[in-house]
């Protein structure tokens, strides 16, 4: 994870040991006319860490204005974890994540199991 960023305020605390499935929708601007992909993923900052299989490659192609993507991982902690959305461009073209009137990017959680 040391090359992905974290993307500020989308993180989330959770509150104890268990297993939580993650939810996270990522509205994304990635310009008319460029080409780009975004890689995500979730990093545990307690046990710092990748979650295990959380990581998604968004590929946008001469678009604007993108409709909300969604990520469901899973994942196990020891105890309480802040498990924040890291990400990184594959080129140099500009990307923003943002929450407005045309889509919200957000992170929740739901316990699954102790």
């Amino acid at each position: 994870g040391a090359s992905y960023i974290p993307i500020p305020g989308y993180g989330i605390q959770l509150p104890s040991a268990g297993t939580y499935q993650i939810t996270t929708t990522i509205h994304v601007n990635a310009g008319s006319g460029s080409q780009t992909a975004l890689l995500m993923l979730l990093y545990d900052q307690v046990a710092d860490i990748v979650i295990p299989n959380s990581e998604s490659y968004i590929y946008y192609y001469n678009q604007s204005e993108l409709t909300p993507i969604t990520m469901i991982s899973y994942c196990t902690v020891a105890g309480p974890a802040y498990i924040e959305v890291r990400g990184r461009n594959s080129n140099s073209t500009s990307v923003q994540i943002y929450s407005g009137g045309l889509g919200r990017t957000k992170i929740s959680f739901l316990k699954v199991s102790d």
